[in-house]
């Protein structure tokens, strides 16, 4: 049985790791999850389990077992997982092939788990989905198995918050250089406007927006056209301005 009260050292300097720079969300929750293996006792495989849009996804998974575990949870739409993620409890299951909570507890023996522990990944007072450890023996974790899970837990839920910031704040510059690339070619096409019509600006842009409004297409794409199709007519008689 787990008997440790506190996270052995080298396990914390593990866990201080679990930092954004240069790691996707998977990369840092199969970190979590080698680590949970390592602080407790008894753990073989672990994953995590989050809820996305309503829908429950693994990430982190340390071999196939606990990716199969988890399916057979999600297919019965049932299972220690889900509800130690839904209640924001932890729940424990001594052996699988005799708890009859869950149906999907058969099939989790048929996959080679004797017996697991959830763990709630608590932020701001909820649950965003849970850690899963699964043994291949029966009786591998009992209450004391939980207070060191569920440190290990809590920093796994700090770190999908921080790759959560960490992914928006990405996604928040791709989209402001999508945006100045998308100005940088609407100032050349109201500049191609301007040549051939004999226009201002504005007015470039006022035709512009008509023409994509009329065409019901995106501005950016119709300006890059008409930027590159200038570009090809100007093509060949420049080159036939150098013979």
């Amino acid at each position: 049985m787990a008997n440790e009260a506190e996270i052995p050292g080298d396990v914390l300097v593990a866990l201080s790791s679990l930092v954004v720079a240069g790691k996707s969300l998977e990369e840092m929750l199969r970190q979590a999850c080698e680590v949970s293996i390592t602080a407790v006792h008894g753990a073989d495989e672990a994953s995590v389990l989050l809820i996305e849009s309503g829908r429950p996804t693994t990430y982190g998974a340390t071999s196939d077992l606990p990716v199969a575990a988890d399916e057979r949870q999600y297919q019965a739409e049932s299972g220690p997982c889900l509800d130690s993620a839904t209640a924001n409890e932890p729940v424990i299951v001594r052996d699988a092939s005799t708890d009859g909570r869950w149906p999907s507890l058969v099939g989790m023996a048929e996959e080679g788990v004797r017996s697991s522990l959830s763990l709630p990944l608590p932020l701001q007072e909820t649950s965003i989905g849970a850690l899963n450890l699964y043994s291949r023996r029966i009786e591998a974790f009992d209450e004391s198995s939980v207070p060191v899970a569920q440190r290990v837990a809590a920093v796994a839920a700090v770190a999908v918050a921080n790759a959560m910031s960490y992914t928006r704040a990405i996604e928040a510059a791709e989209g402001m250089q999508r945006a100045m690339e998308s100005r940088a070619v609407i100032e050349q096409a109201k500049g191609v406007i301007m040549g051939q019509v004999g226009c201002d600006a504005n007015r470039a842009f006022e035709l512009l927006v008509q023409q994509s409004q009329h065409e019901n297409r995106k501005l950016r794409e119709l300006a890059a056209e008409l930027v590159e199709n200038a570009a090809r007519r100007a093509g060949p008689s420049s080159r036939g301005g150098g013979r």
